[in-house]
């Protein structure tokens, strides 16, 4: 049997929204292009995904967000 990766490295929808900083919309845009990665299995309640296959799509095809300032931060 193959061997399952932990359940911290498994994301769906929200998760990835959260890694990408991204809206419930936007993160759905961006699952629909077709440079998303696949998910790693779909379920009754949708895809998951392997988060690395994610970040690593995110490194190749999104622009890197500036930092947060403490300007930002006390705003």
């Amino acid at each position: 049997m193959a061997e399952l990766p932990p359940p911290d490295e498994l994301v769906g929808a929200q998760e990835i929204g959260k890694l990408l900083g991204t809206t419930k919309g936007r993160t759905k845009q961006l699952m629909a292009l077709r440079t998303f990665p696949e998910p790693y299995v779909r379920l009754a309640g949708g895809g998951v995904w392997l988060k690395s296959a994610v970040l690593a799509w995110a490194a190749v095809h999104r622009r890197p967000r500036p930092a947060a300032t403490d300007e930002d931060e006390q705003a």
